[in-house]
């Protein structure tokens, strides 16, 4: 493998992930960082001086299909904070040809600078956020501006001794100016370019975005914004600097449009919907295509995205004061395991298992938000009146595996019934043997208990239904009870502490490649793009899965 150096520094390989991006949380970063060569340089989500929530669902929207990367988003710089992430980074290592950039950001230039010196002694370099099109106060608020890049560039650089790159926006007249000001102010290189935009993207009269503006065009889309971008920004400053080349990025083409002169190259949202397994392979295969001049790593992109499907509400049937049965006017395709995203227009989107897909029908819990309050969406879907509109989107994740299955053993808590009735009805129409576990906190709160034609046994905590207890308390008494054949293969749904207690139970019986887990878990996206739902060993939720092994 050919190697690369970067600030004086060693990397092996020539390639970045873009901040926000895939590589935004310490357990993806790890992963990445030692499964992924061809990537040299891992670059952190931006990271401010205090924690964001960042902007609501629906944060990300697919505008084009056919086209790889086509995304309009608005995550809205969401982040832990300096002093959280900077304690995340001291808990791994990286291998030592892996160059760590941090992406940092602030409204003024001692919050930016806040940022880096707290992740100094974890990081290898920071890149300046001046390219943010959709968070008023940051990004392209203040590198719109030649005299403002200086200002911030120069107080990060006084006050730090690692290289400090700016990320450019391409949407100005005059990004060579901006690239002349970080120079001059000290800046060791540059990154261009972020999205284009922003703009409001709408379904029927609807903006799509929560927030509603976003980075309007990535992808393929703005190949020509990022030549054209490069070309001024190397007939201002020369080629005596480092810069990162992206925007558009997906194919050996598109890296080859800048060789010799430029070594190293942003990949991002043509990323979405590639399975960590399939990332892995895509990178090695454009490192191969560059240097080879093929075109290999074509076959790893996921070109068709499933739109919108607009549905009325059928019937909301209350099953509990905090519990719904939502059926929708039509019919939705999705495979047992995977799940979809439910819009309601000026509300948010959530991601739900389909109880059934003809018609579509989702169990939606009320859910609390982190200050107590009740969730926005989750709390409008459980009163969603009859005749209201509803948007699906997907299907998202990955479809379980149920060829060669002798013998299975299914359990579901609270509303990961849900997702593992589709799963029942299946193996059951094979003629699969199935035992089948429910759980809930009682009567009123077990889902579908009915059709399982009898076959499930439930327990509920009161004991209004079925057994007294908890369902591993259920799980572990049948079990102990029965013949489990090691080819037995378990599918559990529900929330995390339920799935764990159920996989200790589950392991003394058969290998963790038998045990299949979907835990109830923050999806933001279902590209795999935000990395919200990454579970601690770097894979994520909504490509990986939603059913995995255990950890």
């Amino acid at each position: 493998m050919m190697q690369y150096e970067l600030f004086g520094k060693q990397i092996s390989g020539r390639f970045t992930i873009p901040s926000g991006i895939v590589t935004t949380n310490v357990y993806t970063i790890k992963y990445i960082a030692e499964h992924v060569p061809e990537i040299g340089i891992i670059t952190t989500k931006s990271i401010g001086k205090y924690p964001r929530e960042g902007n609501r669902e629906p944060i990300i929207h697919c505008y084009a299909t056919g086209c790889p990367g086509t995304f309009i988003n608005a995550v809205g710089l969401r982040n832990p904070g300096a002093d959280k992430f900077a304690e995340e980074l001291s808990r791994i290592k990286l291998p030592p040809d892996r160059f760590l950039l941090a992406s940092i950001f602030g409204a003024m230039p001692d919050e930016m600078v806040y940022a880096a010196q707290k992740l100094e002694p974890y990081v290898d370099g920071f890149e300046l956020n001046f390219s943010c099109p959709h968070s008023p106060g940051h990004g392209t608020a203040i590198g719109h501006d030649p005299k403002s890049i200086k200002i911030f560039t120069k107080a990060v650089r006084e006050k730090t001794g690692k290289p400090v790159v700016a990320k450019l926006s391409p949407n100005t007249d005059h990004i060579d100016d901006l690239a002349r000001a970080a120079m001059s102010a000290g800046a060791n290189g540059l990154v261009a370019i972020n999205t284009v935009g922003p703009k409001i993207y709408t379904i029927g009269e609807y903006p799509i975005l929560t927030s509603p503006v976003g980075g309007s065009k990535s992808g393929e889309r703005i190949k020509e914004n990022r030549l054209e971008s490069i070309r001024k920004i190397r007939d201002a400053v020369g080629y005596d600097f480092p810069m990162l080349i992206m925007g558009g990025i997906s194919r050996a083409n598109d890296v080859r449009a800048h060789l010799p002169k430029e070594k190293y190259f942003g990949v991002g949202t043509v990323l979405a919907g590639m399975s960590t397994k399939n990332l892995i392979k895509y990178f090695a295969a454009l490192e191969s295509d560059v240097i080879n001049g093929t075109n290999e790593a074509d076959r790893y992109l996921v070109l068709n995205r499933s739109g919108h499907k607009r549905f009325n509400v059928l019937r909301n049937e209350r099953l509990a004061e905090d519990l719904s049965m939502v059926t929708l006017d039509g019919s939705f395709e999705i495979a047992p395991g995977q799940f979809a995203f439910a819009w309601i227009p000026s509300v948010g989107e959530k991601p739900y298992s389909l109880v059934e897909n003809n018609p579509a029908k989702i169990a939606v819990q009320m859910r609390k938000r982190s200050d107590g309050t009740d969730g926005i969406f989750s709390t409008a879907l459980v009163n969603v009146k009859e005749g209201s509109e509803i948007y699906l989107r997907g299907p998202c994740g990955n479809a379980v595996e149920l060829e060669g299955i002798k013998s299975a053993v299914i359990v579901g808590g609270g509303t990961g019934t849900a997702a593992i009735y589709p799963i029942f009805s299946e193996l059951r129409e094979k003629g699969i043997d199935v035992k089948c576990f429910v759980g809930a906190k009682d009567k009123k709160h077990v889902v579908y208990a009915d059709n399982f034609y009898g076959l499930a046994s439930v327990s509920t905590d009161d004991g209004s239904y079925g057994s007294k207890g908890f369902v591993t308390d259920i799980l572990a008494k049948r079990l102990k009870d029965s013949n489990i054949d090691a080819n037995t293969v378990f599918f559990n749904c529900g929330p995390a502490p339920m799935l764990r207690e159920a996989e200790a139970i589950e392991l003394k019986y058969v290998s963790k490649n038998n045990i299949f887990s979907s835990e109830e878990k923050m999806v933001r996206c279902g590209y795999g793009l935000c990395g919200e739902c990454a579970r601690k060993d770097g894979l994520r939720t909504d490509v990986d899965g939603p059913f995995m092994n255990p950890i």
